[in-house]
């Protein structure tokens, strides 16, 4: 069996791999339960559209050079800005979702609740330029 993504027509992704304990392992504790699903008789990862960075990433760290053939990254979210990324938002997100979603990822990465600084000074940069590019665009 060889790796490959697959595109879902509701935006998200299927990844179908040969078994690796290891990548199943970091697909679980990255990806939220909520945001994938496997199907056992089609053996094969389903991955919500708001994780797609985060599964290519995953697949890349264990497939991009061993199957460089057969893989074809999506690349869905390499033209969106960093912040984007950061915040896992689309930039014509409404501002209470970039709110909603600067709260959320706050209490998973301040410092004082077990993340560290720098993953909190990059959320803050990211909530800056998300608020002024929604300003801009009004």
């Amino acid at each position: 069996m060889t790796a490959k993504i697959t595109q879902d027509p509701d935006g998200g992704i299927h990844l179908k791999f040969p078994y690796d304990e290891n990548l199943i392992a970091d697909l679980k504790r990255e990806i939220p339960k909520w945001a994938r699903n496997y199907d056992a008789y089609f053996k094969t990862w389903y991955i919500f559209p708001a994780y797609i960075a985060v599964a290519e990433d995953i697949f890349n760290r264990y497939f991009s050079r061993q199957y460089d053939s057969d893989y074809r990254p999506l690349g869905l979210f390499s033209t969106l800005p960093d912040w984007c990324k950061t915040l896992y938002i689309l930039p014509n997100a409404p501002g209470v979702v970039i709110d909603a979603v600067y709260r959320a990822l706050s209490k998973i990465n301040h410092p004082d609740v077990g993340g560290s600084h720098s993953a909190m000074l990059k959320l803050n940069a990211a909530i800056e330029e998300a608020r002024n590019y929604a300003k801009n665009e009004n």
